[in-house]
């Protein structure tokens, strides 16, 4: 039903950006990492279904929030960044009628992505840090739980920027290197490298 464009060469950069560190195929380390662990939803064929109008975790909240705050409309093109297995992609698309792309490093993801999603969203095999778009496409873009597992947050950042209109709305949400009382930060309490778990960079 979809067609997974896979449109960006392997770059060979290194995963920490760390003098005297081996240069790695980062490209290549990410998509097995998230291949092996997608993320992982509760009951993702009801939320699918249900749009904005049920909230799972309670991050959600503030995401619809915000997503109203940005007036995304059917009239707009809007690209998530990082759209795993596109659940937000299908809720959002369910909710405000945006015509979306999604982009993610994992085919696999993407390929459970275009099988369960009932909605006709463009999804794109790629690298956030050398997005495979032309500049000034999209009206919105949206990254949800993503930055801190990029180790070129600036060149990320940068990326998205130019492929927003003039005019255009970003959204970007990740964890906070002074979070206390969360859920990750009662893990580390108590010795469990939840970071290391889950390819979080905590700074």
């Amino acid at each position: 039903r979809f067609v997974i464009r896979d449109t960006v060469t392997a770059n060979r950069q290194s995963v920490t950006g760390q003098p005297g560190i081996p240069s790695v195929n980062v490209r290549s380390w990410q998509q097995r990492f998230f291949d092996e662990r997608p993320p992982l939803y509760p009951w993702p064929s009801l939320l699918r279904k249900a749009g904005l109008r049920r909230v799972c975790k309670p991050r959600e909240a503030f995401w619809h929030q915000a997503l109203d705050q940005l007036r995304v409309g059917p009239a707009d093109r809007l690209l998530d960044v990082g759209c795993g297995t596109g659940i937000w992609l299908e809720r959002i698309g369910r909710q405000y009628g945006a015509e979306a792309t999604g982009i993610d490093i994992s085919r696999k993801s993407l390929r459970k992505a275009s099988v369960e999603s009932s909605i006709s969203n463009s999804l794109v095999c790629g690298d956030v840090v050398n997005l495979p778009i032309a500049s000034n496409v999209y009206d919105a873009v949206l990254t949800l739980d993503v930055l801190e597992h990029v180790d070129r947050q600036i060149r990320c950042l940068s990326e998205m920027t130019r492929v927003l209109r003039p005019g255009g709305r970003l959204l970007v949400w990740t964890i906070n290197r002074r979070q206390a009382y969360t859920w990750n930060w009662l893990l580390a309490k108590v010795g469990i490298d939840v970071f290391d778990r889950v390819a979080h960079d905590p700074a």
